[in-house]
């Protein structure tokens, strides 16, 4: 479901495993992350326990926000 990236070291960590454009110790979570939302199909499967997943309000009506932990 991932449409496009406005983060470039995102991008080529997605599409070529390269992790020259992201912090190297959240590199594989980001992955992870990537992955799963490459894999949802609608909105509601980005809503895991405690990732506090909510719609937007205003003019960002139609887009979602989540939290994610890259540390432990």
């Amino acid at each position: 479901m991932i449409k496009n990236f406005k983060h470039k070291g995102l991008k080529k960590l997605f599409e070529d495993d390269n992790r020259s454009g992201v912090n190297p110790n959240h590199a594989e979570k980001l992955l992870d992350l990537l992955d799963r939302l490459d894999a949802a199909s609608v909105a509601d499967d980005m809503n895991f326990p405690g990732s506090r997943f909510h719609q937007l309000l205003g003019n960002r009506q139609g887009q979602y926000s989540r939290s994610y932990a890259l540390t432990e």
